[in-house]
């Protein structure tokens, strides 16, 4: 999972033997102007409750990705679906393209939001396991077709989404910094600028990605970037054809709009190939939802504007996961667990607790409950958790005291990301062996 924990890295291209029609558009029902709603913040990833064909699903609210994504599942499958076309997909990594149909849902919902007959493509789900890698359940990516038509306002401390239709004039806002966005491929991208480790200032454009968990993504492939003199290498996330890895590290400065944030988190991906392929020549790199959550934001698409406003979270400092653990969900467990019951002899007669009194005596009740199973996916060679003695597949079983059961996959991840000093007790199951291991976050920089 991402932060390292899972970036989700949705940039691809489709290979079609037909023209792709454009998506269908939203519409609101009469006398509805304006709708607002909460969402699930995971990892920095927005998750949204929709509903396909009347089926209640899951989908990550995706500002970078320009087709309607459905992953093919126990709750929705090809075969609920009709006008059905082979294409292949290709994402940000350099493994080969997937398979993947396009398919039309009847009806598409979004809150009060519907579109008919709206285009989709529909892709194999364990072909890269979003579900698994952020532990919740994610049915698929929606984009340009709900950004396209509105002005989405994202509340990220808030977990509350504005949706509304774009007026004719361009907003303004005194506190606010309002960005112009330009489109290439039907993709937002705006203007900021950056100090490079060795003083240098460039600016450049970067794609608008509220699908990637990450901070920061520059591409050191372009001949205006200089990658950071200190970094290390890791894992950068999950993508449509693969996982993408590259190296890690922070840059002085990041100026977007008139906001300076210092140190910032910033990845370099590795995909060369792919960089050459999908990236033009002004831009530079990729914003994603830990630097976007930092912020009130606004997407207003159709003015070609992104507002931004501050949050009391805006200048917060930027950490990593110290711990080299990654983690993935791998489904549940039955449990047994030991309840202490208290009771007392109520059914005593009265002369019997006048001589003897109120004895409290303890029942041993049980019950059942599933409980997740969360392993060691990857872990970075080197790193506190591996120099400790861990292994990828071993079983989480507490943290910091804190039990698997009582505690998101999400919330286990930021228990890695803390200031370096902080220590980490973790309780793990390997080969139906219980043990103990203890480390210390240290900075890898």
């Amino acid at each position: 999972m991402k932060q390292s924990f899972v970036v989700i890295v949705l940039t691809f291209s489709c290979f079609c033997p037909f023209s792709v029609s454009s998506q269908s558009s939203f519409e609101f029902p009469e006398g509805v102007t304006k709708r607002t709603f909460s969402f699930e913040l995971i990892n920095n990833l927005i998750v949204l409750p929709v509903q396909i064909n009347g089926v209640s699903l899951s989908f990550l609210l995706d500002s970078g990705v320009n087709k309607t994504i459905l992953f093919n599942d126990d709750l929705i499958s090809v075969d609920d679906f009709v006008n059905i076309a082979s294409v292949n997909l290709r994402g940000f990594s350099d493994a080969a393209s997937i398979p993947a149909y396009r398919v039309e849902a009847d009806l598409f919902q979004i809150d009060r939001l519907s579109s008919l007959n709206h285009e989709i493509l529909l892709l194999e789900e364990e072909n890269f396991q979003f579900s698994k890698r952020m532990g919740a359940q994610i049915d698929g990516i929606i984009g340009t077709s709900l950004f396209k038509d509105f002005k989405i306002t994202v509340n990220y401390l808030a977990k509350r989404k504005r949706i509304e239709p774009s007026s004719e004039r361009a907003t303004s806002c005194k506190k606010c910094s309002i960005l112009p966005i330009r489109f290439k491929n039907k993709k937002p991208l705006v203007n900021a600028r950056v100090t490079q480790d060795n003083g240098e200032v460039i600016d450049g454009d970067f794609l608008i990605d509220s699908g990637s968990s990450d901070a920061l993504w520059l591409f050191d492939q372009h001949k205006k970037v200089v990658k950071t003199s200190s970094f290390f290498p890791d894992f950068l996330g999950i993508g449509i054809n693969g996982d993408v890895f590259g190296d890690r590290g922070k840059i002085p400065s990041f100026q977007l709009g008139s906001f300076n944030l210092e140190k910032v988190k910033v990845a370099y991906p590795n995909s060369l190939k792919t960089y050459e392929t999908l990236i033009d020549s002004n831009r530079i790199g990729s914003i994603g939802g830990e630097l976007l959550r930092r912020f009130k934001v606004t997407f207003d698409f159709p003015n070609k504007q992104l507002i931004l406003k501050r949050n009391s979270k805006t200048f917060s400092p930027f950490y990593y996961n110290l711990s080299g653990i990654e983690l993935q969900y791998k489904g549940e467990n039955l449990i047994k667990e030991k309840i202490s019951f208290v009771a007392d002899d109520r059914n005593k007669s009265q002369e019997e607790r006048q001589n003897n009194g109120v004895k409290i005596f303890f029942t041993e009740v049980y019950c059942l409950r599933f409980q997740p199973i969360i392993e060691i996916s990857n872990l970075r060679k080197g790193s506190p958790a591996a120099l400790a003695g861990l292994k990828v597949g071993d079983i989480i079983v507490s943290i910091n005291g804190k039990k698997v059961g009582d505690i998101k996959l999400q919330h286990m991840v930021h228990l890695f990301q803390r200031k370096p000093g902080t220590k980490i007790k973790l309780a793990v199951k390997r080969n139906e062996e219980k043990l103990i291991y203890r480390f210390v976050l240290k900075s890898l920089l």
